[in-house]
């Protein structure tokens, strides 16, 4: 923008704000660095190039496998398909919940949220309230996150492990999933309500279940059962086919399947399949993918660290030019004009819509009293209770305020279409002519 003495853009990058900002790149830049050297310190392997370019290439068919299972999941488990086998209790189900993988539990209930299925504004309001649309309540092994910051007391704990079966509900913020090296004391089934999302897996075999699931011994006896069932199955509990059992017809599960066999082919017939055995293959996948993971949040790290050191508010500055421009402040080369010089000369209110009023004439047939309650408007801020703040003006001032608002809005369809957020009734509900 051409002004005179002013340059608009300087002002930005002499300020304070572009001052503090421009001052955290420094710590960014070092965090990157340290990230970069963390990344760096992983061998892969012994380190050759070969060793990467094979891994690199098992690595991305592995992801693109899990994406291919992830999309798969998400067709069969909409609710036409996974609702018909919820409806009765005992379902063997593996639930991952928040992405952390609780393992194999029992179903208890089925619930649909009421009213989702009425038309009218019943069933609008029960479909826009929170929570989701169907949700089962699971018995799941979990240990109680209080227990991992009792390491060191031993006394304490034992105290709690004995109260411990008194409680039945479980939920993702007090317990989390049982581990390998848990000890079995600290481990209880208890009851989460979860959707039909967290359902990674549903097993074709289903457990007797005790009426009332509360008491300690009820859950103790189902967790036994399920305790047999996965020792009867070492190699896996039954599941139900997608396509046999819960009848998936969709061209792009088809697909999904297509290509799952594809890569699955692919990753058994790859060298890092056939020449290592499992744990050694599962190491370097993982620190591979640990490698990149530090890789890609110290190149977000350095992309914040860059932004930073430039100009702050630079896109707010452009759609204000823009905003100037469509109002006729300025002109297409950005040279200040006769409307934008009024408006440096107004240092109270709004000084766009004050100029509009004034370019748009409002002023020239009032008299001084009504200009005087006119500009009161924009300045008085105390609230009115009145839906209608116009309500009760007199016909001599009534015409001067309807052409304020329409003055104002305007105004604010100006700064809307240029990608400013702004709410227009909103910034015209703020003229109060109650003084």
């Amino acid at each position: 923008m051409r002004v005179e003495d002013v340059d608009p853009e300087y002002l930005l990058r002499a300020s304070f704000h572009q001052f503090q900002q421009e001052s955290e790149a420094p710590a960014l830049e070092i965090k990157a660095n340290e990230l970069q050297t963390q990344a760096e310190a992983i061998v892969i392997g012994d380190g050759s190039e070969d060793v990467k370019n094979k891994l690199d290439e098992y690595f991305q068919l592995n992801q693109q496998l899990q994406i291919t299972e992830r999309k798969m999941l998400k067709i069969t488990r909409k609710a036409q398909y996974v609702v018909p086998f919820l409806q009765n209790p005992g379902r063997v189900l593996d639930c991952r919940i928040d992405g952390e993988n609780y393992g194999w539990g029992v179903l208890v209930s089925y619930k649909k949220k009421a009213g989702t299925g009425s038309a009218g504004l019943a069933g609008k309001v029960a479909a826009e309230s929170s929570g989701p649309e169907h949700t089962i309540d699971v018995l799941l092994p979990c240990v109680d996150r209080h227990f991992d910051q009792m390491k060191d007391n031993d006394k304490a704990k034992e105290e709690d492990i004995a109260n411990i079966n008194l409680l039945w509900r479980g939920t993702i913020n007090h317990c989390r999933a049982a581990k390998a090296g848990d000890d079995d004391k600290i481990i209880t089934y208890r009851v989460f309500t979860i959707g039909l999302d967290d359902i990674y897996e549903l097993s074709a075999l289903r457990l007797f279940l005790p009426k009332d699931i509360h008491p300690y011994q009820a859950r103790k006896s189902v967790a036994s059962a399920l305790n047999e069932v996965k020792r009867r199955f070492p190699e896996g509990v039954p599941l139900l086919d997608p396509i046999k059992d819960l009848r998936v017809e969709s061209e792009d599960f088809n697909k999904l399947q297509n290509r799952k066999t594809t890569l699955t082919g692919r990753l058994s017939s790859h060298s890092f399949t056939t020449e290592l055995e499992e744990k050694q293959r599962s190491k370097l996948v993982n620190d591979y993918g640990q490698r990149l993971d530090l890789l890609e949040q110290a190149k977000t790290i350095r992309n914040e660290a860059r932004s930073c050191q430039g100009m702050v508010m630079r896109d707010e500055l452009k759609k204000m030019k823009r905003v100037l421009r469509q109002l006729g402040h300025v002109d297409a080369n950005g040279v200040i004009q006769t409307k934008g010089r009024t408006a440096c000369e107004i240092n109270t209110a709004n000084e766009l819509v004050v100029v509009e009023l004034m370019f748009c004439g409002v002023f020239n047939d009032l008299s001084v009293e009504q200009c005087m309650a006119l500009l009161s408007c924009m300045t008085f801020d105390e609230r009115v209770s009145d839906d209608d703040p116009a309500q009760g003006l007199k016909s001599y001032l009534l015409d001067p305020f309807r052409k304020l608002q329409l003055c104002a809005r305007t105004v604010a369809k100006a700064i809307i279409a240029c990608k400013i957020e702004l709410d227009e009734d909103e910034f015209v509900g703020k003229l109060n002519p109650g003084l």
